[in-house]
Parts: structure tokens; C-alpha cells; sequence
């Protein structure tokens, strides 16, 4: 199981390191792709970060990542539901 509190530590450490400034914290419904939040690069590194927490290499091409992971709900759900599938 991904840990939410991990990913959001990951989300924050990246938008800090975009010099993104947030009106309040992450909050499981915050729009972090298709509001632009997250750039195509930081977006990358969120690919390898799921990767590695869910243990499982993506197929992109499977994916459509701005509707699958635009919050943080939708990746925890993402991430737990692959981990079922394996």
C-alpha cells in the first residue's frame, strides 16, 4: 500500500524545488496536472516515484496520466488498485 503522507512529503519536495508556492497544503482533490501544478520533468520523477512504491514498472503507453493521477486520490487509488492486479 502507498502511503499517502509519503507522497505528499514527495509532492511537496517537488513543487519546493519548482519554486511552486501553494495557497494552504496538498488536499487529496488538489489538481496537480492539469492545473499545471506539475511540469512535464517533475511529472517524470512522479512516474519513478510510483514505480518504486508500488514496486511495478509502468507502461505510459497504458496510461492517461492527467486524468489518472491529477490528485493525490487519484494516484493512491492508481497506485492501490495496481497493486491488487499483481
Amino acid at each position: 500500500m502507498v502511503d499517502r503522507d509519503d507522497l505528499i512529503e514527495f509532492l511537496n519536495r517537488t513543487l519546493k524545488d519548482l519554486n511552486v508556492q501553494l495557497d494552504g497544503e496538498l488536499k487529496d482533490d488538489t489538481s496537480l496536472l492539469q492545473s499545471g501544478l506539475l511540469d512535464s520533468m517533475a511529472t517524470l520523477n512522479l512516474v519513478g516515484w510510483i514505480e518504486e512504491a508500488t514496486g511495478a514498472s509502468l507502461d505510459l503507453m497504458t496510461i492517461e496520466i492527467t486524468k489518472e493521477w491529477d490528485t493525490i486520490g487519484d494516484i493512491l487509488e492508481f497506485c492501490n488498485t495496481s497493486r491488487q492486479r499483481r
